[in-house]
């Protein structure tokens, strides 16, 4: 159950950043790959973790404002950083190296605070 739930965050997420093709294809991919299906049968953490880290992927990427201007609300930025500490919380539990979905999140809120400082720098030249 949690590699197809893997397999339809995947997509969601592909399809909202890239579009639906590659949504399609990632899937697919994803669905037909034979590392992700053996540990998906057998009860290990590792298909778990693969869940909740994409699942902080996609959290993480709905911080980020995308390029049509919607810039993301202080509500939003508060419970999607709930969310995500829950995400990150769950894969601690699951594996240890559950911190990576922090520090992958960190790198991201870095990359949204150095786009808004370029884009006033550049805005006043």
């Amino acid at each position: 159950m949690v590699g197809g739930a893997t397999v339809g965050v995947v997509f969601w997420i592909l399809d909202r950043w890239v579009g639906r093709g590659a949504a399609w294809a990632g899937a697919l991919v994803l669905a037909c790959c034979q590392l992700h299906l053996a540990y998906s049968r057998i009860a290990l953490t590792d298909a778990p973790f693969t869940f909740f880290y994409t699942l902080g992927l996609a959290v993480a990427l709905a911080r980020i404002p995308r390029s049509d201007g919607d810039w993301v609300g202080r509500g939003r930025l508060w419970s999607t950083g709930l969310v995500l500490g829950l995400v990150t919380t769950l894969a601690m539990y699951t594996k240890y190296h559950g911190p990576i979905i922090w520090l992958s999140a960190a790198c991201f809120e870095w990359f949204l605070i150095v786009a808004q400082c370029l884009a006033i720098r550049w805005r006043w030249v």
